[in-house]
């Protein structure tokens, strides 16, 4: 399984990641260096081993659950 990081305001895949956890890692640095302003129109996803694409977390609850905030 691979996991995604997508900036929906371009419709742009940011970076592929080999977990889930890598891929909050990389929300939660560009949250703490840039604020959270820079990770609002981002969206995780997940492509499985079979091609079924997955939406996992959006904008603010992508923020929250990268940082283990319940939404």
């Amino acid at each position: 399984m691979v996991y995604a990081l997508w900036d929906t305001a371009s419709a742009n895949m940011s970076d592929t990641f080999p977990s889930e956890d890598a891929a909050l890692e990389e929300v939660r640095l560009a949250v703490q260096e840039f604020g959270e302003q820079a990770a609002l129109s981002w969206a995780l996803g997940s492509k499985q081993a079979r091609g079924g694409l997955r939406s996992i977390a959006a904008g603010r609850e992508l923020i929250d659950r990268a940082f283990a905030i319940p939404a």
